[in-house]
């Protein structure tokens, strides 16, 4: 009888063990899909802070960018171009013009970045940031959700192809 006692009782504490293991490793679970999910939301602020950051450029040297790309007054136009952080500025050539034209900094510049800008009606409306080449395709709206969505848990290097994108308000 005291034998069928402490199997009883060696089974439970069994079960209480493995009832609490599978708790932490819950919670470890958990916590990892809860920081992951901040990380992911931390990397696409920073990329679309980045694209603000271009925005605010364009817009503050307004008057002498489209003086210097030939903006028509009126009309939807997609720019794209280079950059090396604020330093240097290349606009590609484009259907206004047929050449690429060097906006500010030193032509032998290594590109550290890329961006394009829409201009409606002579104002800047959107901007967009990526590590990676940007063509016209690349230049639509973009929800956060669409961006976290890109991003994995080890692969860093996907976070390359995401495109920062900031729209005036």
């Amino acid at each position: 009888m005291q034998n069928h006692i402490t199997k009883i009782k060696i089974s439970k504490t069994i079960k209480i063990i493995i009832i609490l293991f599978l708790c932490f490793l819950t919670s470890i679970v958990l916590f990892g899909i809860v920081i992951f999910d901040q990380e992911k939301s931390n990397r696409f602020k920073s990329i679309n802070e980045k694209a603000g950051l271009h925005y605010n450029y364009f817009v503050k040297n307004k008057d002498d960018l489209f003086l210097q790309l030939n903006i028509p007054e009126t009309g939807i136009y997609y720019i794209t171009g280079e950059c090396f952080d604020s330093k240097y500025y290349l606009a590609y050539k484009n259907e206004i013009n047929n050449k690429n034209i060097l906006l500010t900094g030193n032509a032998n510049t290594q590109p550290n970045g890329f961006w394009g800008i829409k201009i409606v009606d002579y104002n800047i409306t959107e901007t967009w940031y990526s590590s990676n080449k940007l063509s016209i395709d690349d230049l639509i709206t973009y929800s956060s959700k669409e961006q976290k969505k890109k991003m994995k848990l080890f692969e860093s290097e996907n976070d390359k192809n995401i495109i920062g994108y900031y729209k005036s308000r």
